[in-house]
């Protein structure tokens, strides 16, 4: 697994998402590259998904699935803010669950993926604690709030740029 995220993330730092060209086939590839050799199936998942400790029940319908992530994905190209970018990419493809693992890791590379295509720093996620990460999406999940959510990344691209980039 780490291995195949040291792939991803060097796939992204090569292949960054250009302003306004996220594309379903990119997403795929991110998700491949991510859980090779994993015996997880790639693409559109075909079966419902629960998600632990949470009542939210994400769609089970592929094609659904699939015309979710092209909504979200021309949502993402019709946003001009990058960091807005970002925050919808993570929090829907997270929300959305379309594979039958992979998603939230394949979501914040996604994430990364359009800051650097901006030329903007990428986010660590080094100092976010698993379970504020986890409440934080459920929040989302289960009451369509991305206050918390938003916040977090905000924390998290503060953290990465004052330690990442400095100048001095």
């Amino acid at each position: 697994m780490i291995l195949n995220h040291k792939k991803a993330v060097d796939y992204i730092w090569n292949h960054p998402v250009k302003p306004n060209n996220l594309t379903l086939d990119y997403v795929l590839h991110v998700h491949e590259i991510l859980t090779d050799g994993l015996n997880i199936r790639p693409g559109i998942r075909h079966q419902p998904v629960g998600i632990s400790g949470s009542m939210y029940l994400p769609l089970s319908n592929p094609t659904t699935i699939s015309l979710s992530l092209e909504q979200t994905i021309a949502i993402i190209n019709h946003t001009s803010n990058p960091i807005e970018q970002t925050l919808i990419a993570v929090a829907m493809f997270s929300y959305i669950q379309p594979f039958m693992d992979g998603n939230k890791r394949t979501a914040r590379l996604l994430g990364n993926a359009l800051m650097l295509g901006n030329d903007l720093i990428p986010i660590s996620y080094r100092t976010v604690d698993e379970k504020l990460y986890r409440d934080t999406l459920l929040l989302f999940y289960e009451q369509n709030s991305v206050v918390s959510f938003k916040n977090l990344l905000l924390e998290q691209l503060t953290f990465s740029h004052s330690h990442y980039f400095r100048t001095n």
